[in-house]
């Protein structure tokens, strides 16, 4: 007589290894695309601080406070017609692309982009800014 596994076994069995499966995905008890996105969402907090700070030989993967300053300049090269820094957590994709901009690290640069004195102050017509005609 052949033993067959009833259907709530076969379902059990299956239960236990996609939960297997599932434990491999995990650090410390945490799946790692929670891990991933917690990382890029620090970065990015991390970029958007005052702190003069560029991670030494790392700045070339990682963005840094210092160069994200740089994509949010007012004034940028004839080179950098439509922005630079664009790398949101890796900066590497900015060298790779050849779209890197840190020309002094310490200087004091003015914020902001051509014709920032016409955008609107009231918070629902910036966001209606954009779909304005003529502009």
């Amino acid at each position: 007589m052949c033993c067959r596994q009833s259907l709530f076994d076969q379902l059990v069995l299956q239960e236990s290894m996609e939960q297997e499966s599932m434990e491999s995905n995990r650090v410390c008890g945490y799946d790692w695309a929670f891990i991933v996105h917690f990382i890029a969402i620090s970065i990015g907090h991390l970029n958007h601080s005052n702190i003069k700070l560029d991670y030494g030989p790392f700045k070339y993967l990682f963005n840094n406070p210092i160069m994200h300053l740089y994509h949010h300049a007012k004034e940028l090269p004839n080179s950098f017609k439509v922005g630079a820094n664009f790398a949101i957590s890796l900066s590497m994709w900015d060298y790779i692309f050849r779209t890197n901009y840190v020309p002094t690290p310490n200087k004091n640069i003015i914020l902001g982009f051509k014709d920032d004195q016409r955008m609107p102050t009231n918070f629902l017509a910036q966001l209606f800014y954009g779909f304005k005609k003529g502009d």
